[in-house]
């Protein structure tokens, strides 16, 4: 996946954060936090991916990481 492609996902995933947090009525604080606590493991583990590419629907590599 290409940088720009990569940081288009990141930002739709970030509007859809965002827009779900605008629509809720009540987002507890711990949430929140809990949002901000994962924001570098999510990144991190988007960057591993990149660089671990598995082509042919074959990730097992990445299913291991992630789970």
């Amino acid at each position: 996946m290409h940088k720009k492609m990569r940081i288009m996902l990141l930002a739709g995933i970030l509007l859809l954060i965002a827009g779900w947090v605008v629509f809720a009525q009540d987002v507890p604080e711990e949430l929140i936090a809990r949002i901000d606590i994962l924001s570098p493991q999510l990144l991190e583990m988007n960057e591993w991916l990149y660089r671990n590419p598995e082509p042919g629907h074959q990730e097992f590599k990445a299913v291991e990481k992630i789970t």
